[in-house]
């Protein structure tokens, strides 16, 4: 929790960073860390990704949501 916070704080990333306890983790199926999401607006989980996001693909994924595309 401590360096997740640290890293955030100083990063200073455009996006939330939320940390899950054990019950949320295990609802949303995460066994890898880190593993990210990718939430639409209507509030569905559009895509999950495990381990680094490389940048390109997440603008790509991004643009996709804005255009209507559905990717799960």
């Amino acid at each position: 929790r401590k360096d997740v916070m640290a890293f955030a704080a100083r990063y200073e990333p455009e996006f939330p960073v939320i940390l899950a306890d054990m019950a949320t983790q295990d609802a949303y199926g995460v066994r890898d860390l880190p593993t990210s999401f990718l939430i639409a607006p209507d509030g569905r989980i559009s895509r999950r990704y495990i381990g680094p996001i490389d940048p390109k693909v997440l603008e790509n994924d991004i643009l996709g949501l804005k255009r209507g595309s559905k990717k799960t």
